[in-house]
């Protein structure tokens, strides 16, 4: 399975807790093989981190 196909994108889901997203992040970060991948899930939490904080 596509690991970006397990990454939520609706509002409700996307508004997770901060915890979460790091948590969510550390785990698939440590599976992931190649380093563009890494620089996508990484600019997608942060996306994410921001979006949390403006809150």
């Amino acid at each position: 399975m596509n690991f970006f196909q397990l990454i939520p994108y609706s509002a409700k889901e996307f508004s997770g807790s901060l915890k979460e997203t790091i948590l969510f992040g550390s785990i698939f970060t440590n599976h992931l093989s190649t380093s563009l991948e890494k620089i996508k899930i990484f600019n997608f939490l942060l996306l994410k981190i921001t979006y949390l904080v403006s809150l």
